[in-house]
């Protein structure tokens, strides 16, 4: 047998043996009988009508989509130690998003699997399943990496946290280190369930992050990550990409503002030669709760700086836009969503109005 087959059948069986375990505990009939056992299953729904006016490029999507899908959201807990996964399923795509086993206590916290890259406060704060953010988009410079992204949304390795209790408040600095993506024509994760599929890079972020009331939404942070993303094209060979951001949530009674800027160096090499890109990033998103059930949100997110060798490595980076939208709170957690927006991608611009149905079962 050799190396790379032991190795794929040694993880195999890990995975194997792992969930096998993890459901025997979740349909034991005993299980009640330990305090410390604990599990929840979460559905996250949606459906959305998405209309755009005014194509100028065909490269651009369809004037019309419909688009279901669903993301399930399953964890076990036994004691401080925990089991999370997150699926995701839609017309066009079936993906485990997340895989974590980690042990956690008051002042740290240690994850081992497919993670949110902690680059930012909205890729850690609002996971795939929609109901959970305000507007139906994410914003261009955090958007996945099978939708158009062109960071790294997604480790796989080690995640650490370490929290320090400061007065009234709480710093938290969260470490990660693990696989990172390889670019094929987009940024391609690394497949747990399909661990020998590719060949990926590697990457490391770092974030420090400061919430001024412990339990309460308002936060600040920054973060710095480095990532080695290797490329299947006869043009390129490896991209080294540095990132820096700043970001914010303020929230007080019924308002809230997220921000972020972002600060993105690359070194594309080249067969050849090599070539650097470097831009910057921000955006901005009011939010007001106008009853309890009405939110009105706007966002303005831009990108300054030539659109160099690496954004142009990604047609469907969304560069520019502005949006408004207005969000309606149904009952039993059931959300209705109308966003309209004018979105600049590839040089050309066009307006998109989308509606959106999102819900959480449990």
């Amino acid at each position: 047998m050799t190396i790379t087959n032991r190795y794929e059948f040694r993880l195999e069986s890990w995975r194997v043996h792992y969930l096998g375990v993890a459901f025997l505990l979740m349909f034991n009939p005993n299980y009640g009988q330990c305090s410390d056992f604990s599990w929840d299953l979460m559905l996250f729904p949606h459906s959305q009508g998405i209309f755009r006016l005014d194509n100028s490029d065909q490269s651009n999507p369809t004037s019309e989509e419909f688009v279901p899908g669903i993301n399930i959201f399953g964890s076990l807990s036994f004691g401080s130690f925990h089991l999370l996964g997150e699926y995701f399923l839609d017309q066009e795509e079936q993906e485990l998003e997340r895989m974590q086993i980690g042990w956690n206590s008051d002042t740290v916290a240690l994850w081992l699997g497919r993670v949110h890259n902690p680059t930012g406060y909205w890729n850690t704060q609002f996971h795939h399943g929609l109901y959970f953010q305000t507007s139906i988009s994410r914003p261009g410079i955090v958007e996945y990496e099978d939708e158009g992204g062109l960071l790294p949304s997604h480790l796989s390795g080690l995640l650490l946290t370490l929290n320090q209790p400061v007065d009234d408040g709480l710093l938290q600095l969260t470490l990660t280190l693990g696989i990172g993506p390889e670019y094929s024509d987009q940024l391609e994760t690394w497949n747990l369930l399909k661990p020998n599929q590719a060949t990926h890079g590697r990457g490391i972020t770092a974030r420090l992050n400061y919430q001024p009331k412990q339990f309460y939404p308002t936060e600040f942070g920054l973060a710095g990550g480095y990532y080695k993303i290797p490329a299947s094209s006869p043009n390129l060979t490896t991209i080294h990409q540095w990132i820096f951001s700043l970001y914010g949530n303020w929230q007080q009674d019924r308002l809230r503002i997220i921000a972020a800027g972002y600060l993105v160096n690359n070194r594309l090499e080249r067969p050849s030669n090599h070539q650097f890109s470097t831009f910057f990033n921000a955006y901005l998103q009011p939010e007001f709760r106008a009853a309890d059930a009405w939110t009105l949100y706007g966002r303005v997110e831009g990108t300054l700086g030539e659109n160099g060798p690496y954004q142009q490595l990604f047609p469907d980076y969304v560069q520019n836009r502005i949006l408004g939208g207005l969000r309606f709170g149904v009952y039993a957690e059931n959300a209705l969503t109308l966003e309209v927006a004018r979105t600049t991608i590839n040089n050309d611009s066009f307006a998109q109005i989308t509606l959106q149905w999102s819900a959480l079962f449990e």
